[in-house]
Order: structure tokens, then C-alpha cells, then sequence
């Protein structure tokens, strides 16, 4: 176990120290002069590296803040939509994945499932957020956060928070459920497939007492494995949302960001997705690791 964890860990640092290389090539972009020649550039982009770490990559061109307070709310308003879509990916994405995995109800689910698994997440958010849209129209005027509505225990701002998070949220859980549903049925038909399933029938377990002892938890494993392409798959459909439903967050300042050419704040944010996708990949198959450990012992 402290092998894998060290392997695990190892990779996570050069996971960040890359992500802090490419950060500091999109603040580079915006440094007077770096696009002279390559030399400039490289230049540029070894002088910025060491400031990613601090978020201190410079001020936004647009509002002259420092890029780190710029993207702050956007940050708190994209931690908001992820905490209401992530239960509904996988409250939807587990049932459809098991569907998915059982022969009966396979031919029911498999169109859907197979749909959403053919188009890259954000052009399944991007189609369900369409619909959405014509629906359930964004929210006008600022947007109520959840957290303040929390925080100021006013009834009528927390109604107001869920109205104006719902349709976005929505949309990035139900996309994401597509990813998580996938994974799942690959997790279980990898799990059901195990040799010790008829070591265990021949020891008197049935099928119910071995798919809910055994298959689900090595199932779960495996689909903690797969956490940091389950978070990438949301984290775009989260960016195409946050688009559609003009939520505040750090998708859309992402978005934002570039086509106006904020590159200081381009970098903040592909950092910080970058380091929690990292984090994703060296969690996600850690618990895997002490699950099927645990199943070993």
C-alpha cells in the first residue's frame, strides 16, 4: 500500500508541476514582448511559472483586479453548480449504468445510454441545455448564490438560490450522468466477470448475496479509478451550462477570459481545474487501491 501511495503521489506532483507549465504558457501569452520569437516566449513562461504557485500570474486587462481576486467568485459560484449537479450524476448515472449492465433491461436504456456516451460530454450538456433553455428560462438580474442564501437564513433567498442554480445544475448532472453511467457498466460487467464468483457459488452464496457483497464493492473501486475522467467529463459539461444559463461561474469566466484575451485569469483558471483534476486521479484510485486491498485481506 505505501508503494502505490508513493507511485500515486509521485505522479500527482509531476501532474501539478505540469499543470503549473502550461498555467504559466497561457499567462506568457499576455506578457508584453512574448510573442517576439520562441526565446521570448519560453522566456516569459519560465518567469511566470514559479507565480502560478502563488495564483499571482498578474492583473486581468479587463479589470484590472489581480487575476487571482477576479476569479474568486467565479470559483465560488462553479463550487455551488458542481455541489447540485454531482448527486444528480450519479443518483442517475449508477441506476442507468446498472440498467445498462443487466440483459433485461439493457435493449430499454442501451439507445440513451449509447447516445450519450457517443458525443463528448459537453455536446450532451450543450443539447440538454438547449432544451432547458426554451423550458426554463436563466435567471435575470444577479445571480442569488446558495451559500449567501444559506448563510443569511432567509427562506425567501434560499427559494430564489435553487430557482436560479436549478436549470444549470440540471443540466451538468444529467449530462454528467451519462459519463457515470458508463463507467458503472463498465465497472460491473468487469467486476461480474471475476473468476471467484464460482468459488463463492460453490461455497453456498447466491447470485443476489455475491452481486451485493462482492460485485458492487469491486465495482465501486473500479469506478473510483475512473474518478478524474468522471470530474473532466462534468467540469465541461459545468463550462457549457454555465454558458447557456449565464451562471457566473468559472467556466463562463473561462470563456470569457480568452475570447477577450484575459490571459492572466485563463491561467488561474486552467490551473486550478487542472490541480483539481489531479487530485481527482490520485484520490479516485487510492480508494480504489484500499477497497480491493481490503477485499485481499
Amino acid at each position: 500500500m505505501l508503494r502505490y501511495a508513493l507511485l500515486r503521489a509521485a505522479m500527482l506532483i509531476a501532474s501539478i508541476a505540469g499543470a503549473a507549465l502550461v498555467a504559466a504558457a497561457v499567462a506568457a501569452l499576455g506578457q508584453p514582448g512574448a510573442l517576439a520569437s520562441a526565446g521570448d516566449f519560453f522566456g516569459a513562461l519560465l518567469a511566470k511559472a514559479p507565480d502560478v504557485f502563488l495564483f499571482d500570474v498578474g492583473d486581468s486587462s479587463i479589470s484590472g483586479l489581480t487575476a487571482r481576486i477576479e476569479t474568486g467568485p467565479a470559483f465560488l459560484a462553479s463550487l455551488e453548480l458542481l455541489l447540485f449537479a454531482l448527486p444528480i450524476a450519479f443518483l442517475v448515472g449508477v441506476p442507468l449504468g446498472s440498467a445498462l449492465a443487466d440483459p433485461k433491461t439493457r435493449p430499454i436504456v442501451a439507445p440513451i445510454v449509447q447516445l450519450a456516451g457517443s458525443l463528448p460530454v459537453f455536446c450532451t450538456a450543450l443539447l440538454i441545455g438547449i432544451v432547458f433553455a426554451q423550458l426554463w428560462p436563466a435567471h435575470a438580474g444577479d445571480v442569488p448564490l446558495l451559500f449567501a442564501a444559506i448563510a443569511s437564513h432567509d427562506t425567501g433567498a434560499l427559494i430564489a438560490a435553487l430557482q436560479a442554480i436549478a436549470p444549470a445544475g440540471v443540466t451538468v448532472g444529467l449530462a454528467g450522468a451519462g459519463a457515470v453511467g458508463l463507467a458503472w457498466r463498465n465497472a460491473l460487467e468487469t467486476a461480474s466477470a471475476e473468476p471467484y464468483r464460482d468459488g463463492l457459488r460453490r461455497l453456498g452464496l447466491s447470485d443476489a448475496e455475491i452481486l451485493r457483497v462482492y460485485v458492487v464493492r469491486q465495482a465501486l473501486a473500479l469506478t473510483l479509478a475512473d474518478l478524474a475522467d468522471i470530474m473532466l467529463a462534468i467540469f465541461a459539461a459545468d463550462a457549457v451550462a454555465e454558458w447557456i444559463f449565464a451562471w457566473p461561474g468559472a467556466g463562463a469566466a473561462f470563456i470569457h477570459a480568452v475570447a477577450l484575451e484575459d490571459w492572466a485569469v485563463a491561467a488561474v483558471i486552467v490551473f486550478v481545474i487542472a490541480v483539481i483534476r489531479a487530485g481527482a486521479d490520485f484520490a479516485g484510485p487510492m480508494a480504489a487501491h484500499a477497497l480491493i486491498a481490503e477485499d485481499a485481506s
